[in-house]
């Protein structure tokens, strides 16, 4: 009987670990060493467009299928880089981005769009000033092919929900508010 209950305890145990490496492995078989590969991996025909990275985040803007521009976080675990959900919508086909209309939003601490005016105007999102990210710095070829000539990303974080951010455009040489047409 003695010999039946070391018997039980040791497949016990023996369960246990498999449980556990096997928990570990699926948790770690979809980390990554940089912020890219995780991206890449998810979908590798996204045109990346880095923000930032931090010690455990990045921010990434991408384009999809040539049409679709979003964005995404990507951050760092004990087993490397996992990307989180992304979300997207419709690039204006003529790529016009010429007044007030391009926002979006993300996970509601993010709000973002795309500008003709990144050199021109001022973002102020919630009082707060945006990053502007200049997209021709992208290789010439990525430029030509997705049609990004003077665009470029303007964006905004917030510890704290986004629900009606109030988003003001500023001229930046004289510092005159623009009003949406």
């Amino acid at each position: 009987m003695e010999f039946m209950r070391n018997r039980s305890g040791l497949i016990t145990v023996a369960v246990a670990i498999v449980l556990v490496l096997g928990g570990v492995w699926i948790v770690a078989s979809d980390a990554y060493g940089e912020p890219e590969e995780a991206l890449a991996a998810y979908d590798p025909s996204l045109l990346l467009i880095p923000a930032y990275q931090l010690d455990d985040r990045a921010l990434y803007f991408f384009i999809n299928d040539r049409n679709g521009f979003g964005a995404t976080y990507v951050r760092k675990g004990l087993f490397g880089w996992k990307n989180e959900f992304l979300s997207w919508s419709s690039l204006d086909q003529k790529r016009k981005y010429d007044g007030f209309g391009s926002v979006q939003g993300h996970g509601g601490t993010l709000v973002y769009g795309l500008t003709r005016h990144g050199e021109e105007w001022r973002f102020e999102v919630d009082g707060e000033d945006a990053e502007i990210l200049n997209l021709e710095t992208l290789p010439a070829e990525q430029v030509q092919t997705y049609r990004l000539e003077g665009l470029s990303v303007w964006y905004a974080e917030t510890e704290e929900q986004l629900d009606d951010p109030e988003i003001i455009y500023y001229e930046k040489e004289t510092g005159e508010e623009l009003e949406p047409e």
